[in-house]
């Protein structure tokens, strides 16, 4: 599934528990990723672009099948929740990724 930069903003739990997402691509353009807007989703990796302005809290928690999401920026951007990468749900591991930018 593909994301395209025109869309602005995945709201919270738009793509929650679905588990037979097996590769999503965010375009640059999306602005906003909400609360758990891939909560047990089933992808394992993802790119976030550096469009992405803001992100909620444990966006892609609860999936044990990420190996790696990549941050298109240097750290911590300011409008993201510091929390984004938790695991969300009792007993879930933080996602794997790494700063790109």
């Amino acid at each position: 599934m593909t994301i395209p930069g025109n869309v602005k903003e995945i709201r919270e739990d738009a793509f929650s528990v679905c588990n037979n997402l097996a590769s999503v691509t965010i375009e640059n353009g999306v602005e906003s990723i909400g609360d758990e807007a891939f909560f047990d989703a089933g992808f394992s990796e993802i790119t976030v672009p550096s469009s992405v302005k803001t992100m909620g809290y444990a966006v892609f928690g609860k999936n044990p099948q990420i190996t790696m999401v990549h941050c298109m920026f240097p750290s911590l951007p300011e409008g993201w929740d510091p929390n984004w990468y938790k695991g969300g749900a009792r007993g879930s591991s933080d996602v794997p990724y790494e700063w790109m930018g």
